[in-house]
């Protein structure tokens, strides 16, 4: 009786055993799918966050681009409105002028 019990026992410690085993190994197994899993999500990550910086970038030259000719037209307007200021008063000295002219031929 007491040699049954003896393998009863050891049949139990060494199904228990093969239990641990078998879960230590399915851990193992799911640990290493979780690091690949986590690899590829950093992988992909990175590679977004450069085309994500990239668009930024080419974004920002485009913008700057768009502000150089804004500027450009501004400062082309200014010269312009200057421009057109002289011609005002050149046109207001020649009628001057002209009425001076005038007086003088009566």
């Amino acid at each position: 009786m007491v040699g049954v019990a003896v393998v009863t026992l050891f049949l139990t410690i060494l199904l228990n055993i093969a239990t641990i085993a078998y879960f230590a190994g399915t851990l193992k197994a799911n640990q290493t799918a979780q690091k690949e899993m986590v690899g590829l999500i950093k992988n992909e990550l990175e590679r977004q966050i450069k085309d994500t910086k990239e668009e930024t970038i080419n974004h920002f030259d485009q913008l700057e681009k768009k502000q150089d000719k804004h500027n450009s037209m501004i400062e082309r307007q200014f010269k312009t409105e200057s421009d057109v200021e002289v011609l005002y008063e050149k046109i207001e000295v020649a009628n001057h002028r002209i009425e001076d002219l005038e007086e003088l031929k009566k």
